[in-house]
């Protein structure tokens, strides 16, 4: 480890070891690291290529109107356009037509931001923000080019006997 030296406003200090002791953090150092850490992540810790083909995994979470046709469209356009990267949705209602909703994404950083910019970019999306995670190594995930077996998507049924079946397992 190297040792820096940085130099805080009385207030701010004050501020920030108020903010170490609420997080549980056993001394400024460690949260000095987790904060830079996280900044770095976030950031895409600069432009170099063996950076940018890092993996993260990545929570995007905004608010939308339901009612707006157009975002609904956008939105399922994205997800199919780009199904190797996002994971996961999940939306709740706050009140009349407009959700909350977080995506989950991963995959190479670069594919990660891109998407989420795109997701962010859709007009009518609202209050987003993005959380990054570096992974340490690349999870297995559907490429673009590879289709999704049917079987897969298809409904439970119920069989004779009552208990949910789904065709093809």
């Amino acid at each position: 480890m190297q040792r820096i030296t940085i130099s805080l406003e009385g207030a701010l200090a004050s501020e920030f070891d108020r903010f170490v002791a609420g997080h549980g953090y056993s001394s400024r150092s460690e949260a000095v690291r987790d904060i830079i850490h996280a900044r770095l992540c976030a950031a895409g810790t600069g432009n170099a290529p063996e950076t940018r083909e890092r993996h993260c995994v990545a929570t995007l979470s905004y608010t939308y109107d339901g009612a707006d046709g157009r975002v609904l469209s956008r939105l399922r356009e994205l997800r199919q356009r780009h199904h190797g990267t996002i994971l996961s949705s999940l939306h709740i209602a706050l009140e009349d037509h407009r959700y909350l909703e977080t995506t989950f994404l991963r995959g190479p950083l670069n594919d990660v931001e891109c998407c989420s910019h795109l997701l962010i970019g859709i007009p009518g999306i609202r209050d987003a923000s993005a959380k990054f995670v570096a992974v340490h190594a690349p999870q297995t995930t559907v490429s673009p080019e590879q289709p999704v077996k049917k079987d897969l998507m298809a409904k439970p049924q119920r069989s004779l006997r009552g208990r949910l079946v789904t065709p093809g397992r």
